[in-house]
């Protein structure tokens, strides 16, 4: 048997990574992934973390396939999923600004706005995922560093995507169909 995974997590992270820039208007390569080794960014920044992923979201469907080149079944298992991520936006100082470019709740709700824009839908469809929803709206969680005060702004966010697991036949397993015999046809006149 050889087993095949097709959804991709890397064009899921690279995906949030571009709508958290563009929308929360943070410069480029400026997002991370939490648990990443690596030093912190120059501020402004986001962070991304992955709460949970995989969460089964409905029921998995299975079908077989005919495969022609081992001349076997494939089983074929596929289903929605559930992927909750946290996204934090960093700022440089508490003083909130009302220019969208500089304040941390300015940027988080412009990156949350952007969720639903057609850009961002079709660089989610590409990836192959689909923002499904809001789970706690933008939250403040302002930290001391040293005599600095740093804004930064909290949001969890669910996002959905199909799941699919095959379980290849290897070329020299049984064949699904061992014999058939021709019908044989009467008619009666």
């Amino acid at each position: 048997m050889t087993f095949s995974y097709l959804p991709d997590h890397a064009g899921f992270e690279t995906a949030l990574i571009s709508w958290l820039e563009q929308c929360a208007f943070l410069p480029g390569g400026s997002v991370r992934f939490g648990q990443q080794i690596g030093g912190r960014p120059d501020r402004p920044y986001g962070l991304i973390t992955m709460i949970s992923g995989g969460a089964v979201d409905g029921i998995d469907a299975e079908h077989q396939e005919y495969n022609a080149v081992t001349d076997n079944l494939d089983t074929i298992v596929y289903g929605p999923r559930q992927m909750t991520v946290q996204v934090e936006v960093f700022t440089t100082d508490a003083v909130e600004l009302v220019d969208v470019k500089t304040g941390a709740r300015n940027k988080m709700n412009a990156a949350l706005a952007g969720l639903r824009i057609p850009a961002m839908k079709q660089l989610f469809q590409e990836a192959g995922l689909a923002f499904q929803q809001v789970l706690s709206g933008p939250r403040e969680a302002d930290e001391q560093l040293g005599a600095r005060w740093e804004r930064r702004m909290i949001a969890d966010l669910a996002f959905g995507y199909t799941s699919v697991f095959s379980d290849v036949a290897a070329a020299d397993a049984a064949n699904w169909i061992e014999t058939a015999d021709d019908p044989i046809i009467t008619s009666e006149v």
